[in-house]
């Protein structure tokens, strides 16, 4: 009954991710690393939850597929041992047959003697009762006499061997017939035993036959399931071609001159007319002012007027000409570092050489190149470009743990995976050796190792061509 909960329970959690899988399969569609690597590590984790179950399916498989051959092993041997059985008792039963037809001879023979001894029997009581000495007595020489007793103690010798003989093989076939059957007693009980054994094995085998066809199908459904998991991840790998086609045409884009801004010519200000001075005003003749007298009636002396200056106008000043200042032009933003398209590839991983590789491209799927070093150690940029991704933040990272990805040209781009930390950031511009990272073991990883990923067109292809 545990082991049909935890069936049931296994299986209800894989039928519910399959249903999820295909009523709601996630959007293909994002506008940035960041939606795609957490779409990623959605599937990662379905995909690790996956191939869980099916190892525990194929462990499962396995100990049934073994315990199956077991049964049909010993269902073999019991078969054997009945049939063994079954031929000792057949033997049996030929050695009680011919028993019996012996008994049958001996009671048969007992029979005739019997009947014989009723014969000279009734013939001795026909004749009267004659005893012994009287035939003998009446025998009428010496001959006849001799032949009168021969004959008696013939016929007592041969009737006492006759009967102890019958009797003694009555005894004899009696205590044989009592062992046969005793002994087809046991094999009978012995092949009862056996055919009770076969069925409980037959059951069992079918039981078992059930079990494992019930791992088998569970098994069938998280592949299903896997291969729906690995279609997603596909259109993810498609989606993080397209951001890097993107980054492309921003290289592209980058990569034109810009052009020189066409000066405007500054506008002359129009210059202020000298204005004309005014005409000097006609002076207004100073009024006579009336004759005064004193107090004998001379006339007073006139008194003469202060003249008043005359104010000249205050001259208008000429304007200088206003100059505008010259306008600053637009910055130019300065272009980062020019991609390098003939730049060769370096090892990620000095000191660390091909004899460290612990597993290759290709094998059982694997997209990249497993490198395998002690945690801490130094990982340096394969070659020169922009990094377009570094997860410092999420220590499963897609199953990629922490990691790094490098934009180098319109047709390269590296991954390095599974580091224990990260030593750039995104955005930034990094030359080919720089270190990048530090060897771990995060994300979904077993080891200490660098995994390193070259795409080429948005497409992962084998890093060995290139390092």
């Amino acid at each position: 009954m545990k082991h049909f909960h935890k069936r049931f329970t296994r299986l209800t959690a894989l039928a519910l991710s399959a249903v999820l899988l295909t009523a709601a399969p996630l959007a293909v569609q994002a506008d940035t690393v960041e939606e795609i690597e957490a779409k990623q590590s959605a599937l990662a984790e379905k995909k690790a939850e996956l191939e869980s179950q099916i190892a525990e399916l194929e462990s499962d498989e396995s100990t049934k597929e073994a315990e199956q051959a077991l049964l049909a092993e010993k269902i073999d041997t019991v078969r054997t041992q009945i049939s063994t059985a079954t031929d000792s008792i057949d033997t049996l039963n030929d050695s009680i047959t011919a028993l019996e037809e012996s008994l049958k001879n001996a009671e048969a023979e007992i029979e005739d003697t019997m009947e014989l001894l009723k014969k000279r029997l009734s013939a001795l009581y026909s004749a009267g009762s004659v005893s012994t000495l009287e035939i003998l007595f009446n025998a009428e020489s010496l001959h006849d006499f001799s032949m009168r007793t021969e004959m008696v103690s013939s016929i007592t010798r041969r009737d006492k061997m006759l009967i102890e003989q019958v009797s003694d093989y009555m005894n004899e076939t009696a205590a044989q017939r009592e062992e046969l059957e005793k002994e087809k007693t046991a094999l009978a009980d012995e092949k009862k035993l056996l055919e009770s054994s076969q069925n409980e094995l037959i059951d069992l085998e079918a039981e078992n036959t059930a079990l494992l066809e019930e791992i088998r199908a569970e098994k069938g459904e998280a592949n299903e399931a896997l291969v729906r998991t690995a279609e997603e991840e596909d259109a993810l790998a498609n989606m993080m071609a397209n951001l890097i086609a993107q980054m492309q045409q921003q290289e592209n884009s980058q990569s034109q001159p810009t052009p020189t801004p066409t000066p405007v010519p500054e506008v002359e200000p129009t210059p202020t007319p000298t204005p004309v001075p005014e005409a000097e005003p006609t002076p207004t003749p100073t009024p006579v002012p009336d004759t005064e007298y004193d107090e004998n009636g001379n006339p007073l002396p006139t008194p003469t007027p202060t003249p008043v200056p005359e104010a000249k106008p205050t001259p208008t000043p000429t304007p200088v000409p206003t100059v505008k200042p010259t306008p600053t032009p637009t910055p130019v933003p300065s272009a980062p570092p020019s991609y390098d398209s003939s730049e060769s590839f370096q090892w990620p991983l000095p000191g660390y050489g091909h004899s460290s590789i612990t597993q290759y491209f290709g094998n059982n799927g694997h997209k990249g190149l497993d490198i395998g070093a002690p945690e801490g150690t130094p990982i340096v940029a394969s070659r020169s470009g922009k990094v377009m991704v570094a997860n410092n933040y999420d220590s499963w990272g897609d199953s990629w743990g922490y990691y790094v990805a490098i934009y180098h040209d319109s047709t390269y781009s590296t991954l390095y995976a599974h580091m224990s930390s990260v030593a750039a950031y995104e955005g930034q511009w990094v030359n080919k050796g720089d270190i990048i990272g530090y060897v771990g073991s995060t994300g979904n990883s077993t080891g200490n190792h660098l995994h390193f990923e070259v795409y080429q067109n948005g497409t992962r292809v084998n890093p060995s061509q290139f390092v």
